[in-house]
């Protein structure tokens, strides 16, 4: 638990760095530590029948188990859509952002990261870097966080993405989504 709070720690950023990270609600990042290290979360869809949810914010992952629970319809997921993502990538822009690393939810089993890819072909004003994870909610949220880290040390965008693309490959085997 100490190891975890001295992590935690080094990755808040107290500068406004010009480089921002979004990333997928299935990373599971509670907003204040996301906020803290200058992590943007975009929600995606949860559907209860006619009922269109925002992950995180209409819904939480406690209240969606609980409605599997007491039977009632089972919840579908679908990814954010162009809009919302040239939106969250437009307002961080106006908000200081020169780059943006956008990490997601692995396209083998969502098009989160099509849509996010398609959404960032639109940018002209500023580069917006989409990462497909290879993975879900851990391993996005471990690219997160350690490119948070890497910001935060101030590290050039091209070595960061270097680093990011290491780290992806060792969580692609660790967690099995890779085909052999």
């Amino acid at each position: 638990a100490e190891l975890v709070k001295v992590q935690q720690n080094a990755l808040v950023s107290r500068d406004a760095n010009k480089i921002k990270i979004v990333v997928d609600s299935t990373a599971s990042i509670p907003f204040d530590l996301a906020r803290q290290n200058n992590i943007e979360i975009i929600p995606l869809h949860i559907k209860f029948g006619h009922a269109d949810l925002l992950d995180g914010l209409d819904i939480t992952a406690a209240e969606s188990m609980k409605r599997e629970k007491e039977g009632r319809l089972a919840p579908s997921s679908s990814p954010p859509t162009e809009e919302e993502f040239i939106g969250i990538y437009t307002r961080l822009y106006e908000a200081g952002a020169q780059e943006i690393i956008s990490i997601h939810l692995s396209e083998k089993i969502s098009d989160t990261v099509a849509i996010a890819r398609k959404a960032a072909s639109f940018i002209k004003d500023f580069k917006v870097t989409v990462i497909d994870s290879g993975s879900y909610g851990p391993g996005v949220a471990l690219l997160a966080f350690a490119a948070a880290a890497s910001i935060s040390a101030e590290t050039p965008i091209e070595v960061i993405l270097q680093e990011l693309a290491e780290l992806r490959k060792n969580i692609s085997e660790i967690l099995v989504l890779n085909e052999p």
